[in-house]
């Protein structure tokens, strides 16, 4: 059984910025953060998708024929000491991320095929959370 797809290609004018050490073909992506902690960074990827960008960085110079062997996120504290703690994301997290591109670049196929761009209302009235509207006003 055969079924037609297409491959949807787009230049991305977002690379690998921070460092890419070519002799040990390793990317290094300094990031700061609050809290450089395993859990706290942890979380960091979860909220800012590293488990998506590392695949998308690795996969992106394999397809231009640059392969690399790792990525290193360097986390460092923005406060004193400053402290750095160094991380990659595990197999598993990047097969999700690998996921979430894939559907991440079928949606914008969709889009882009159809110019139907989903968003938010243009305007609405925002009504603030009740722990705000009774707050004592001195």
């Amino acid at each position: 059984m055969s079924a037609p797809w297409r491959l949807v290609i787009v230049e991305s004018p977002f690379a690998p910025k921070d460092f890419i050490n070519e002799a040990h073909e390793l990317i290094i992506d300094l990031k700061s953060t609050t809290d450089a902690s395993y859990t706290a960074f942890g979380y960091s990827c979860i909220e800012y998708r590293y488990h998506v960008q590392q695949p998308f960085y690795l996969d992106g110079l394999a397809a231009v024929g640059q392969r690399m062997k790792g990525f290193v996120f360097v986390a460092v504290e923005k406060q004193p000491p400053y402290a750095v703690a160094c991380y990659t994301i595990d197999p598993d997290s990047c097969r999700i991320g690998r996921d979430l591109i894939r559907r991440n670049l079928e949606t914008y196929a969709r889009c882009h095929d159809s110019d139907i761009w989903p968003g938010y209302e243009p305007l609405r009235d925002l009504d603030l959370p009740a722990k705000v509207k009774y707050v004592p006003i001195s």
